[in-house]
């Protein structure tokens, strides 16, 4: 449990209102300052994020750029109804609405909220990179959208936009520099190459040696080495039809994530970690990891995306997409040395996913007012193989070995090649009554069939047993095929009724589809080909979008009843320490989410946005214990972020060049295991940076900070053997930057 301090006024603030999250910036108009139109691609289509009837959050390039967001980890923290976590960086994974996917181990594994770049879906279980540089903007969609977003979007979706190539010469160079030895320098130039053909290039290169430190062998962990590169090339023939080709490299090194423990108070041994580190007076940020423990990830992806105005009034789009990767990790189970443990326990991991995926859609253009009609129809079809190794070698002495029995001894292979093949037809249609209000109807049908082969293998290492959780003699070895395959229809249907020019409201029903598969690491040939179930979720909402006084305030509103059968819960079992899923009875989450803006004067602007999240198990029971009514992991019940964006007026040469932003977010209480065990109490985030515009030339200089309270939080827990071992999310970052844009 972390018991960061927080003030019970501001957490009965944050809970009396909650929500939608969005970045806004400023727009001139006759009747003065007022917030920008905000256009969103959620639905297949480009329009007004406050006329589509889906609650979506949009953040901006240029709320990125300020906000200094990186990655997912950093749009989390001030998003409310978005939360993170982070086991290892293979293991990356969000929840939304209070629902979760944790530690994503196998390959047939899927997450409960998906990733889309530029219309691509984005698998690999995190062996693909989505560090954000060079975009045009990042959506979040809560709730299932199984009919247009597809499979894998059982409570919502995280979508990027990258900046696409234009017939003009552009170009940005932005970098920074921060304690911890943090260094980020990215950029960008874009220009036509003919009269038919633009291209453009944008690359990112990030370093940070890290906030945590193994002492016992005098090194930095939770830093990272990465770079990206993105080559683009757009081809325009006519107006009528474009294609735009995309080539990006991703590679990114990490000198292991640190791991602090605590003794779990319901174990009647106490843990060996937890232990160490009292007696060493270690603090949270200091391990003893006798491994120089590493992961490497690298990706290559080709993405070709052709429009055509193929008849009037419609679109007929193909997205087309490659995407290999290779990653490796190595790592110690225990991070502490021996003794006192008296053992050694390193895991070495090795993946090699292949992607391939085509969507092929024709949709209606809404804006055309020649009938109330309006549609999308398309197929799709999504491929993954992936090669995965896992070796656990667990070291003591012989007679220690025998004194237990054998527990925690050996070396052990798993081998598993997995394949999924899914394909699936959709289609959404919308009439309109009467100018204002349209009803919609949509429902995509998908075949999920997965299979493959699973091996492992027990060495002889002069131990009587295998490294847990394999559970054969030394010697010995099984190989076993594994498949299976469902099948869905996710239906969606809602209403939309424009009360006013400025204020529309909504109702949808959706079904969303998330996928099964099978546990990492099987005990023995039996158990290898036996699976776990998808996870099914039916959501009801309405909502309401409106602004108010000439466009200057803007409030948005959902209401939402989401339920779940079947929901995938993995923990670690403590009989055989190896991850065993079970399909959860059924989980419900309820909640409220608000977001609202105000442009208060011309350089002036306040954002609020906040969620109520009820989330919790019905009937689970797990492993004999009743977790039924327990609150769902990561899941705060009420989670704010206050902002301000502050441009005065200063007079003279300087006038409006120096800008001011801050943000605040609080939530309270979330666990981070099913049984409740390991906690994180409320807390609150500060972020806030001071930026400095020349008035005369295109350059900009930054100070900025994250987390400036220095809240110590968790991201990830799990107990093993009389310990809560927890990964801690960053502590205060602070820095500098400069930005410059030239043609």
């Amino acid at each position: 449990m972390r018991v960061p301090s927080v003030t019970a006024g501001l957490l009965a603030l944050a809970g009396g209102i909650a929500g939608l999250s969005c970045q806004y910036s400023y727009a001139q108009t006759t009747s003065g300052t007022a917030l920008e139109e905000v256009i969103i691609t959620s639905e297949k289509r480009s329009e007004n994020l406050q006329t589509a009837p889906v609650a979506v959050t949009a953040v901006s390039a240029a709320d990125i750029l300020a906000d200094h967001i990186s990655d997912v980890r950093d749009l989390a923290d001030s998003q409310p109804g978005l939360a993170f976590s982070e086991s290892d960086p293979f293991d990356q994974q969000l929840a939304i609405r209070g629902i979760v996917t944790v530690h994503l181990g196998d390959p047939t594994d899927e997450p409960s909220i998906a990733t889309f770049v530029d219309g691509v879906f984005i698998g690999g279980q995190g062996d693909f990179m989505t560090n954000f540089y060079d975009i045009d903007h990042i959506e979040i969609t809560r709730g299932p959208q199984g009919v247009l977003l597809g499979k894998n979007v059982a409570a919502g979706a995280l979508s990027v936009t990258n900046a696409a190539p234009e017939f003009h010469p552009d170009g940005a160079l932005d970098a920074s520099y921060g304690n911890y030895n943090s260094s980020n320098l990215n950029g960008h130039y874009t220009n036509a190459i003919s009269d038919v053909l633009a291209g453009r290039f944008a690359f990112q290169l990030r370093n940070s040696d890290g906030w945590s430190k193994d002492i016992l062998l005098n090194r930095r962990m939770n830093g990272y080495t990465s770079g990206q590169f993105r080559g683009e090339l757009l081809y325009r023939p006519t107006d009528k039809l474009q294609g735009l080709f995309t080539l990006e490299y991703d590679q990114q090194y990490t000198p292991g994530l640190a791991r602090t423990a605590r003794q779990d108070p319901f174990s009647a041994t106490p843990g060996g970690q937890s232990t160490y580190e009292a007696q060493a007076g270690l603090s949270d940020r200091q391990t003893v990891d006798p491994l120089e423990d590493y992961t490497r990830q690298k990706s290559v992806s080709a993405t070709g995306r052709v429009d055509w105005d193929v008849v009037p009034g419609a679109k007929l789009t193909s997205i087309s997409n490659v995407t290999i990767g290779t990653g490796n990790e190595l790592f110690s189970q225990l991070q502490a040395p021996t003794p006192p443990l008296l053992l050694q326990s390193p895991v070495y991991i090795s993946r090699t996913p292949h992607e391939y995926s085509e969507d092929l859609r024709l949709v209606s253009d809404p804006a055309d007012e020649r009938t109330p009609y309006d549609y999308i129809v398309g197929v799709y079809a999504y491929h993954n193989s992936e090669s995965n190794k896992f070796q656990n070698y667990a070291i003591q002495g012989p007679a220690l070995c025998a004194a237990f029995a054998g527990f925690l001894c050996g070396h052990s292979l798993y081998f598993e090649h997995e394949r999924t093949d899914t394909d699936a037809v959709y289609g959404q249609a919308g009439y309109k009554i009467t100018p204002d209000l349209r009803i919609s109807f949509g429902a995509r049908y998908l075949g999920d069939l997965k299979g493959g082969v699973r091996a492992a293998y027990c060495f002889e290492t002069g131990q009587p047993l295998c490294s847990t959780p394999l559970g054969i003699p030394p010697g010995t070895g099984f190989q076993v095929p594994f498949a299976k395959s469902w099948y869905s229809t996710t239906p969606q249907a809602g209403a939309s009724y424009q009360i006013t020019p400025d204020s529309m409201a909504y109702f949808s029903w959706s079904k969303g589809f998330k996928g099964g598969g099978w546990d990492e690491n099987p005990l023995n040939a039996t158990t290898a080909p036996i699976g776990f179930n998808p996870e099914k979720a039916t959501n009801y909402e309405i909502g309401s979008k409106n602004e108010f006084f000439d466009h200057r305030l803007r409030l948005n509103v959902a209401l939402y009843y989401l339920d779940y059968t079947d929901l995938q819960v993995q923990e670690i079992n403590q009989v055989c320490l190896c991850l065993i899923t079970n399909n959860a009875a059924s989980a419900k989450s309820k909640g409220v989410e608000v977001e609202s803006a105000l442009a208060v004067t011309d350089g002036v602007k306040l954002t609020f946005a906040g969620a109520y999240v009820d989330a919790h198990y019905t009937n689970f029971i797990d492993q004999g214990a009743n977790d039924s009514g327990h609150q769902l992991q990561f899941s705060p019940r009420f989670k704010s972020t206050f902002g301000l964006n502050l441009t005065p007026d200063l007079g003279g040469q300087v006038g409006r060049s120096v800008t001011l932003r801050g943000d605040y977010t609080v939530q309270t209480r979330f666990y981070v295991d099913p049984s409740q065990t390991d906690y994180q109490n409320g807390f609150g985030l500060l972020n806030a940076s001071i930026t400095y515009h020349s008035p005369v030339q295109p350059w900009s200089v930054s100070l900025w900070g994250r987390n400036l309270t220095n809240q110590t939080y968790i991201t990830y827990g799990q107990i093993f053997v009389g310990d809560i071992q927890e990964t801690l999310a960053p502590p205060l970052m602070f820095g500098v930057s400069a930005h410059v844009d030239f043609q």
